[in-house]
């Protein structure tokens, strides 16, 4: 498989331009499912089936990921379900005008953040879960103080450096200080 970048739609991270992406071949395995990840493949195929997602999309999927992390046992899939089903809370968290930030919501995300960053292998996926949970508990400064704040932030730095979690994690930390500032 060859990655290629169509820079006319793919405009860049955060506001940060990408001019050029190169990509060497790299060669996939596509794994069949088995075990315990063969209920968890059923479910994201029954939903594509029913026209809602595709195969590709299933577990960015709310009910999907949902779904997956209750109903299966899947090592492979569940940590991703986990991610998805945060960020589908983080979503409202950070939607437009504050969207619904609660003690019950910031939970939720946060909880599924740090199973996943518990249960993947996954260096880059565990760095991510590890970003937003931080983030999201930010969203009420009096539900993280700063000492545990600066803790996280710092296991993200030293464990994940030269990553975007590493990258983007100081920033929680400029806006709890803010928070407490206007207090």
């Amino acid at each position: 498989m060859r990655a290629v970048f169509d820079t006319t739609i793919f405009r860049g991270v955060e506001g940060i331009w990408i001019g050029t992406i190169t990509s060497n071949e790299v060669a996939i395995t596509m794994k069949p499912a088995a075990g315990k990840d063969v209920d968890a493949v059923t479910l994201m195929k029954v939903a594509a089936a029913n026209g809602r997602v595709s195969m590709a999309t299933a577990l960015r999927d709310r009910e999907v990921s949902s779904a997956i992390v209750t109903l299966t046992k899947s090592e492979r899939f569940r940590p991703v379900a986990q991610f998805y089903y945060g960020m589908a809370h983080f979503r409202i968290l950070d939607g437009p005008g504050g969207g619904g930030v609660t003690v019950e919501g910031m939970a939720e995300a946060g909880g599924s953040f740090d199973e996943c960053a518990q249960r993947t292998d996954n260096q880059y996926l565990k760095s991510l879960a590890r970003y937003y949970s931080v983030r999201t508990r930010a969203f009420d400064p009096d539900t993280l103080p700063y000492e545990q704040a600066e803790k996280m932030v710092a296991e993200i730095l030293k464990e994940h450096a030269g990553t975007y979690a590493a990258w983007k994690a100081p920033e929680v930390l400029e806006k709890l200080k803010a928070a407490q500032k206007k207090k």
